[in-house]
């Protein structure tokens, strides 16, 4: 978060469990177990590589850039290293004609290792994986579906982390396989500090406490994010930058992965984006979904990560409000074990009063934060006291103490949406005020209608968001969706305020008890399947559409709002169970 008196803490994070979900097969390695049929065909000069040590007068610049009060929060750093599949590592051939690389890395001050790439491209079948040398972390397979460009017009990616000083990057390509894989690691991130799990003050409050029941839908919109950012003078250096966002919905909600966060939050590089080159700005971007603690407790066991990398900026703004949006380029409906849900918004300049942050302070498990409602929220400028309620572009908040612990936001929270009573998002977080009270604020959020719109489409919301054509109006708000386009499960008691929708290639299977507002349908489309097995699924309004299938399983219980009626076409199997 941007703070306005920033005071920077040393980079870096926690360690991390074995359990990681980034976009990949979540196969384990071809090598594992077939050590004895390797065959080295090519060992280069550096078949282990070592992290480069930082040299005083780089650290001294990380020190300078840490305790400088004018830069954005600083997670992490690394350093420019030039590693690829010619000059580094060890080839091998396989007896049925496949061949396999390994790259062996060193990182003797480091707590984890995050790899970036300037160059990436893997072949229809090739398999990339990162694993601990202890093979108890595996990220992987890797595949071409993660691709951002061309073996022409070559990409950034990110593997994301593997926890210890030690790790393998291993290629796998089937014989048969034509096309050479281009894999070129340009950075390595590491260390550990004072960001990351655990690492937020211990007074706020965890998402899956009871302060969160009423918001366990728009919890699954937000994500933490890791970006990487070149130092300015010494191109040997590179650090990482914490941030919050969320997804957001469309006026034709159809799982669009748009993301909403702070400009301030992009990388430094950000201003290319005003002469139109973003094509790989933000490719190597990495966005961390369900990171929280499965209770209410502070826990010493880090929860599984669940990851997707990159995205397009289409449209972002520094003035006034702060905004940026993004086009992720992997989907995390894409994720398995992950249900995305898109906010709803309101761009109108009188919204419904602010109620709570859902955040990720210093790159933590995901809090919330609940405004003081005898405050309220005023419209006003940036790090303003004063009311401007039309001139406004942010709105201002404070934070009360509730049941479990405090309110409040820290640094990494920053583009962290603010919810209003409809659920809505009407602002994102830009900055706090360093020397106020952590757990009463105040903050300020870039209103959502000072983004709404604007001459340029590069540097407004509505073209984005509101997909009416032309003359036909605007929408002024928008309900959230949870999209349900798989097989999916919820298997614990959830409130959910906005539409649910199932896909014709989607199964929704509820085996807790679901509460819905009542407000949105729940819309079961030709196809799409939706199951109560044993659960109970109250004050819903179901519609089902022709080619529907509702199954209710082992005492299931569906209580509808207005009655239920099945079209001609719906397919209704009630073994055991009722609809009241």
């Amino acid at each position: 978060m941007r703070y306005i008196k920033l005071i920077l803490s040393l980079f870096g994070f926690c360690a991390f469990t074995n359990i990681w979900a980034q976009l990949s097969t979540n196969e384990k390695p071809v090598s594992f177990g077939r050590e004895a049929e390797l065959c080295v065909s090519q060992r280069s000069d550096s078949p282990t590589v070592t992290v480069p040590r930082l040299t005083n007068n780089q650290l001294n610049r990380v020190e300078a850039r840490l305790n400088d009060p004018e830069e954005p929060t600083v997670a992490g750093y690394g350093i420019k290293v030039d590693w690829n599949l010619n000059n580094s590592g060890t080839w091998y051939n396989l007896p049925n004609g496949d061949k396999l690389w390994r790259l062996n890395i060193s990182c003797p001050e480091g707590r984890y290792i995050l790899l970036y790439y300037d160059k990436f491209w893997l072949p229809d079948e090739g398999e990339l994986y990162l694993y601990s040398v202890d093979s108890t972390q595996v990220l992987g397979a890797f595949t071409s579906r993660n691709n951002k460009g061309d073996n022409v017009h070559l990409r950034r990616f990110a593997t994301g982390l593997i926890r210890g000083k030690d790790a393998v990057l291993e290629y796998y390509q089937p014989n048969g396989v034509a096309a050479d894989a281009i894999i070129s690691i340009c950075n390595v991130v590491y260390g550990g500090g004072n960001f990351g799990f655990n690492k937020s003050d211990n007074t706020l409050v965890n998402i899956n406490c009871d302060e969160g029941y009423y918001w366990r839908g728009e919890q699954k919109a937000v994500a933490r994010i890791m970006l990487r950012e070149v130092e300015r003078e010494d191109t040997t250096l590179v650090y990482v930058k914490p941030g919050t966002g969320s997804l957001i919905s469309t006026s034709n909600p159809r799982g669009e992965p748009y993301f909403l966060t702070a400009y301030h939050c992009l990388p430094e590089y950000k201003k290319a984006y005003n002469y139109g080159l973003t094509d790989s700005i933000m490719d190597d971007a990495l966005f961390f979904w369900k990171y929280e603690m499965p209770g209410c407790e502070r826990d010493t066991i880090e929860p599984p990560l669940y990851c997707t990398a990159g995205a397009d900026i289409v449209s972002a703004y520094d003035t006034y409000a702060d905004f940026a949006l993004l086009r992720l380029k992997e989907d995390p409906n894409d994720l398995s074990n992950y249900i995305p849900y898109y906010l709803g918004w309101d761009n109108s300049y009188q919204p419904d009063t602010a109620r709570v942050c859902i955040h990720h302070p210093m790159l933590d498990v995901k809090k919330i934060s609940t405004v003081d409602a005898d405050i309220g929220m005023i419209s006003t400028s940036y790090n303003s006291d004063y009311g401007e309620p039309n001139n406004g572009d942010h709105w201002r908040v404070c934070w009360k103490s509730t049941v479990h612990g405090n309110g409040g936001t820290q640094a990494g929270s920053s583009g962290a949406p603010l919810l209003n009573a409809s659920h809505k998002v009407i602002g994102q977080l830009h900055g706090s005020c360093a020397d106020c009270n952590l757990y009463f604020g105040p903050d300020w959020f870039g209103r959502l209608c000072k983004s709404w719109n604007n001459y340029n489409t590069n540097n407004a919301l509505k073209p984005w968001l509101d997909l009416h054509e032309q003359g036909t109006g605007d929408t002024d708000s928008m309900e959230g969706t949870l999209y349900v386009s798989k097989p999916c499960i919820l298997t614990r008691n959830e409130y959910i305020y906005g539409n649910i929708l199932i896909t014709e290639t989607g199964q929704l299977t509820i085996t807790g008890n679901i509460e819905s507002s009542g407000v949105c349908p729940l819309l079961v489309e030709a196809g799409g399947k939706l199951i109560i097995d044993g659960g109970k699924l109250s004050n819903v309004n179901l519609e089902l559409k022709p080619g529907a299938t509702l199954r209710i399983l082992n005492g299931g219980i569906i209580e509808t709002q207005n009655g239920f009626t099945a079209p001609v076409g719906v397919v209704v199997d009630i073994s055991h169970g009722k609809i009241l």
